[in-house]
């Protein structure tokens, strides 16, 4: 089967979700997908398989990028069994996992990864943001710490790490942490906006009006500040 081939199978492929929807995927994947390979003419088994194999590599990411994520899970499962043995989609299946709230799952694939040795900054921000999507705070944020143990100087990791304190009740190493970011006007900045988040009013205006008097205090800052003040004066009339 030609490249071409392969494309205009996948374009089939994608065309009956598109049309169908997705409750019914899998009776077309059947008919549309595994019975044409199955009945090609000529070629060896082995041909066929990785025929099939690169079908449902094509579809798995043109369907992900759809968002059907829960039949580019299933393709991209299928995908597993025909490659070589021991040859996985880690990556790509962690990430849909999490996305359809399959938290353990996601946790298994990433942490293969990384005990594989190959587990990137990216890696260790999704797999802390996994944890903390599952209401498991200490977990991200060990993550978080292990990442930055590799990668040092990481922006995702540091700031992930500055969040998960905050979210852990540590208000100052939240500030500590985005202080070594973006220096500590700007941490005192981001923290008043996640006590806002969580409607601690009085706390942000505290660390605000400590930050308008750092040197190098952001202009967003102090619009911050002004609004919230005008805001309070309002509240007490």
């Amino acid at each position: 089967m030609s490249k071409k081939d392969l494309l205009l199978l996948t374009a089939l492929c994608v065309g009956v979700i598109s049309t169908q929807g997705c409750r019914t995927f899998k009776q077309h994947t059947t008919e549309a997908l595994v019975k044409p390979l199955g009945q090609l003419p000529g070629g060896s088994t082995e041909n066929q398989s990785f025929d099939e194999l690169e079908v449902c590599l094509e579809t798995a990411r043109s369907v992900a990028e759809q968002g059907h994520h829960s039949e580019a899970i299933k393709l991209y499962e299928r995908a597993e069994t025909l490659g070589e043995k021991g040859q996985s989609l880690d990556a790509e299946l962690a990430g849909l996992y999490a996305k359809q709230g399959l938290s353990q799952k996601a946790v298994a694939r990433y942490r293969k990864i990384v005990s594989d040795g190959k587990g990137s900054a990216e890696i260790f921000n999704n797999l802390a943001w996994t944890f903390y999507d599952a209401g498991q705070l200490q977990e991200a944020d060990r993550v978080f710490l292990e990442g930055l143990q590799i990668f040092q100087s990481d922006e995702r990791l540091k700031s992930g790490s500055a969040l998960l304190a905050y979210r852990l009740g540590e208000r100052e190493v939240a500030i500590e942490r985005f202080a070594s970011l973006y220096g500590t006007a700007v941490a005192h900045h981001n923290v008043a906006l996640l006590d806002l988040e969580y409607g601690e009013t009085n706390d942000a205006m505290q660390l605000l009006s400590l930050a308008v008097q750092m040197e190098n205090c952001p202009d967003e800052t102090r619009d911050l500040h002004r609004a919230i003040e005008m805001e309070l004066q309002k509240s007490d009339r």
